[in-house]
């Protein structure tokens, strides 16, 4: 636990804000210290990385990179599977007091998993998320997403439940052991475009024949570098960046730690 807690800690502070935070607060110490010199770099340094990383016209890059290697394709044009694969990260559970979930940025990934199933690509959705110490909610991601999917006209009985997984390698490996219990080896993962690059190696070096259904676009398409805001910084852009800056990172640390090989990434 104080390892999975660490790793999220970690994860932002790899983030362009908290780095330039950290920036900025050199800048400060050194000022203090009669230091103006060496302070207005490290102040330069901060604000920069903070506009470049806030810049449309860079953040849709970086992001683009990951969404378009897979293409948006239509519910109806999809391949079929034995199974679709919901990946969590679209709501969070339902606090007390409140009595409903929170939707966020990525619910796009809810809704396609069902436009799949009503489509008849697949007969059974798993649907992947467990709680995990930093949510602590009444239910978990699965059980919510869940409710959402049959209140949008999904069966029951067409839901299976992955409520252990805390990140996304556990997503693929426990949902892996219930698709190994029905005999499925090949299923529609849903997730985020940015996302599917990490979560294909992972399903794929698991063993699992995978195929992408991304949704949850963001970038692709959007360059157009003759709008003039796309050279104006977007707190929306800075969002973006830092979620793509945290795929690459998320790659990286995969990989090194064994559970995604490398061939699969770029496949």
């Amino acid at each position: 636990m104080i390892g999975f807690r660490l790793s999220k800690v970690l994860t932002q502070l790899a983030y362009p804000l908290a780095i330039a935070m950290l920036l900025l607060l050199v800048a400060l110490a050194l000022l203090s210290r009669g230091r103006a010199r060496a302070a207005r770099g490290w102040l330069a340094a901060g604000i920069a990385l903070l506009w470049i990383a806030s810049l449309p016209a860079v953040g849709f890059h970086v992001v683009d990179f990951l969404e378009s290697r897979h293409a948006p394709v239509a519910p109806a044009d999809a391949e079929s599977a034995g199974a679709i694969v919901l990946l969590g990260g679209a709501i969070s559970p339902p606090y007390p007091p409140l009595y409903w979930m929170d939707l966020n940025d990525a619910v796009d990934r809810i809704v396609h998993a069902a436009r799949l199933q009503r489509a008849g690509k697949a007969p059974i959705i798993v649907v992947a998320g467990g709680g995990g110490p930093y949510i602590g909610g009444p239910q978990t991601p699965a059980d919510a997403m869940g409710e959402l999917l049959v209140e949008w006209g999904i069966p029951r009985e067409a839901l299976v439940l992955e409520r252990r997984s805390r990140n996304t390698y556990e997503n693929a490996l426990y949902a892996k052991e219930l698709l190994d219990e029905r005999g499925i080896t090949r299923v529609l993962v849903v997730t985020s475009a940015s996302h599917m690059l990490r979560s294909l190696a992972i399903f794929r070096s698991l063993g699992l024949d995978a195929v992408p259904a991304a949704t949850d676009y963001s970038a692709l398409g959007r360059i157009d570098y003759g709008n003039p805001l796309i050279w104006i910084p977007d707190a929306g852009t800075l969002r973006g960046t830092s979620a793509a800056l945290k795929e690459y990172l998320g790659i990286a640390v995969y990989w090194a730690r064994g559970w995604i090989e490398w061939d699969e990434i770029w496949r």
